[in-house]
């Protein structure tokens, strides 16, 4: 219920800053000894899921994004609610599911608040979410893949910078996958200054490109021809390195499919159930090859 509370809390706010926004969780979880480990998990959490984006444009800002209703992958007819959610939302879309013979279902988060889903006829889903007041997405995935950025594209329009003198500085280690200290050139790139300000860069020939941590990682790699995404086409899971995570918004469409937070295995956050052509387009947008088993995958449905 803590972590209800807070989603009550940021979408009763709309917006606000980091600092804010760690300041709520610290009095709502006063004795958890890590602290920064839980700011961390539900800030993942709240992206994925799609309910908050944070450091807006590079600030110390987030946001809370409109409810609206959408379908996932599932065994069944299912959809999920996204977005801002207090519990007067929630009485209504119970009250609107029972009027179409849907049904709420609310499992509990395991590590943010708890998942509200909608169990029922297909056909009368849009109706549910219409008459709980949300807008209804058919195929959440797919429509989030339609404001995805290319990670080209993000690498033409970053910002181009001269190194940052007196701040420490550490690598990612393509080949190693870790953050080492030091420069490496042509990698993804922390400064940090003795005040503790951070930034993230791609470090190239012409100067450092000013991107958030996750798109640095994945834009140097997309730079250097190195693939971190693969794709299982008979489990249909996605994975990528534990310690490289998708980019925000791709992996909010990574665990959209499911309506799941991605799991950790063998030192690999594993995305599933997620459809072929979903996976294709990830890894396209990514900068990666579209593989010769994504391609027979493809010819053999």
């Amino acid at each position: 219920m803590t972590w209800d509370t807070l989603l009550h809390w940021l979408s009763q706010s709309g917006e606000g800053s980091w600092a804010g926004f760690r300041r709520a969780v610290t009095e709502l979880s006063p004795d958890d000894p890590d602290r920064d480990g839980a700011l961390r998990r539900l800030r993942v959490t709240l992206s994925d899921l799609g309910h908050v984006e944070f450091f807006i444009g590079g600030s110390p800002r987030w946001r809370v994004l409109p409810p609206f209703m959408g379908t996932i992958v599932a065994d069944q007819p299912t959809m999920q609610l996204c977005g801002a959610r207090v519990p007067r939302l929630l009485a209504a879309l119970r009250e609107s599911a029972a009027a179409h013979g849907s049904r709420l279902i609310e499992l509990p988060g395991s590590t943010g608040p708890t998942v509200a889903r909608v169990d029922g006829s297909a056909e009368g889903f849009e109706a549910v979410a219409t008459g709980a007041g949300m807008a209804f997405v058919h195929g959440l995935a797919d429509a989030l893949c339609n404001v995805l950025v290319p990670i080209s594209r993000s690498i033409e329009g970053a910002t181009v910078e001269p190194a940052l003198d007196n701040w420490s500085v550490q690598s990612f280690d393509l080949r190693q996958l870790t953050w080492v200290d030091g420069l490496i050139p042509h990698s993804a790139c922390e400064y940090q200054s003795r005040y503790g300000d951070r930034r993230y860069y791609v470090h190239t020939r012409d100067g450092l490109l000013r991107l958030p941590k996750r798109e640095a990682v994945y834009a140097s790699a997309a730079l250097r021809r190195i693939e971190l995404a693969t794709y299982d086409p008979q489990s249909r899971t996605l994975s990528v390195p534990g310690v490289a995570p998708l980019p925000e918004a791709y992996s909010r469409v990574a665990c959209l499919c499911s309506g799941a937070l991605g799991r950790f295995e063998s030192g690999r956050l594993v995305h599933g159930s997620v459809p072929l052509h979903i996976a294709r387009f990830i890894c396209a947008a990514l900068g990666q090859k579209v593989r010769q088993w994504q391609l027979t995958a493809s010819q053999g449905k």
